[in-house]
């Protein structure tokens, strides 16, 4: 987090969710992040973006969508992350059984309440995101300002994740995004390093998961043309074709990136040195 931050990062994306899966790992991420920006002063130069209501793990279609859950999810965030209020507060899945009407003044109560600056929507349809918003337009709400959804370079096969809460970028939820006034926030922004494994080993030396989710033949040719930038520029595979969502034109993007170590967060930020003649190969 040093190095992201003196490299001129300021946006810290964790969950409520995130590490509970690990022996001991409950309420690590927020904690973590919360003793980082308290030790080094920052708080007021560092955006914060967590999540809340994520279905109990493994049953991922049982909802925690409601008033109750969500408040105590953000109040646990805010004690784990030690501040008064996050920039922004993602509902980390949809139910689509429960109507945006009983949703949106939840969510519209935190921001009121000073708790979170901006609400987001994790795995919405942007059909549900849109219904959302009209609704809170209608009533003088807050409306959804950011959404989380999967999407990189690499295209996913249809029916390939294991888990169908999570919404994947298509040619629909493209076209929404095209035309409203929502900022992206994808993640799984570098497509699990795919494609520097696929140029390292070929298609045929990712791992399985990785054939099962991106073995097709737009991948196969979008690899090529990632294989001739990256030997061009020196920059590596997964940073080339991380360009593909920092560049775009028609839709505002902040792709989501992970690194365990320094020296793959150097490498995600190698990103940025690629020129702008390059991202027309990439479309």
């Amino acid at each position: 987090m040093d190095a992201y931050f003196e490299n001129g990062g300021n946006v810290l994306d964790t969950a409520r969710a995130y590490c509970y899966w690990l022996n001991g790992g409950a309420n690590q991420s927020e904690k973590t992040i919360g003793e980082w920006i308290k030790t080094r002063n920052i708080r007021n130069k560092i955006w914060i973006s967590t999540k809340g209501g994520h279905p109990p793990i493994p049953d991922f279609h049982k909802s925690r969508i409601n008033e109750r859950e969500l408040t105590k999810d953000i109040d646990e965030s805010l004690k784990y992350l030690q501040t008064d209020y996050v920039d922004i507060f993602f509902l980390h899945r949809d139910d689509k059984n429960k109507p945006v009407e009983e949703i949106m003044p939840v969510l519209d109560k935190f921001v009121k309440e000073g708790k979170t600056r901006y609400i987001g929507a994790g795995n919405w349809s942007a059909k549900r995101i849109e219904e959302a918003n009209l609704f809170a337009e209608r009533n003088g709400l807050t409306k959804f300002s950011f959404s989380q959804i999967m999407w990189s370079y690499a295209k996913v096969n249809q029916g390939s994740e294991p888990d169908d809460t999570l919404v994947i970028m298509d040619d629909e939820e493209y076209s929404y995004y095209r035309e409203g006034n929502i900022i992206l926030m994808p993640y799984g922004s570098q497509a699990q390093g795919f494609y520097s494994v696929a140029v390292d080993k070929g298609m045929e030396g990712v791992s399985e998961r990785q054939k099962v989710k991106y073995l097709n033949v737009t991948n196969a040719k979008r690899l090529e043309i990632v294989k001739k930038i990256s030997a061009e520029t020196g920059i590596s595979p997964t940073a080339v074709a991380l360009n593909f969502l920092l560049r775009k034109k028609d839709v505002s993007v902040v792709p989501l990136i992970g690194g365990l170590s320094t020296e793959l967060l150097s490498d995600s930020l190698d990103s940025l040195k690629l020129s702008e003649k390059y991202y027309a190969e990439l479309v």
